[in-house]
């Protein structure tokens, strides 16, 4: 397993042990803050920028990350290697509970993949406006999208369909 700690030198605060932060590690690495440190790990491929959101596998060997350069990457947490990348916009990215799917949601749109092999399962006109977070239900069943355009949707995984929409 894994520990959270943080240490400050620098005035950057760095992980000590594995801990998923985005492009912080990618980041301290590129600009040479990170150089003989072993508490920062390394994490090649990682997002150009900024990372806009993260998510665990629910077992825990995953983290599903979406940044500013257009991709979401899926990688392999203990290695810290990417193992696949989509070429996709989304300001959020989730697990299902099971681990199967992963969604993320972008400029109005909810897109779930199958996180063994990265195939898009469903896109969902979910939105006018960006989409600023999803939630899949502890069943995995509904995915629940909140929108730029002020709404919060419930939808049915299994068909897209919309199954609630508050007034």
């Amino acid at each position: 397993m894994f520990t959270i700690a943080t240490k400050t030198e620098i005035g950057v605060q760095a992980c000590v042990r594995m801990v998923a932060i985005g492009v912080a590690t990618f980041r301290l690495t590129a600009l040479g803050l990170a150089q003989n440190r072993p508490d920062i790990v390394w994490m090649q491929g990682g997002h150009g920028w900024a990372s806009l959101s993260l998510a665990f596998s629910p077992d825990g060997h995953y983290l599903v990350s979406s940044g500013d350069d257009g991709t979401i990457k899926l990688w392999r947490f203990r290695e810290g290697i990417v193992v696949r990348t989509l070429r996709e916009v989304a300001s959020c990215v989730v697990f299902s509970p099971d681990g199967q799917y992963l969604a993320g949601g972008g400029s109005g749109e909810v897109k779930i993949w199958r996180s063994s092999d990265g195939s898009l399962v469903r896109t969902i006109s979910a939105h006018s406006g960006s989409i600023l977070q999803i939630a899949f239900s502890p069943n995995g069943e509904y995915l629940a999208s909140l929108g730029g355009d002020g709404t919060a949707k419930l939808w049915r995984v299994s068909d897209g369909s919309l199954v609630h929409f508050p007034p």
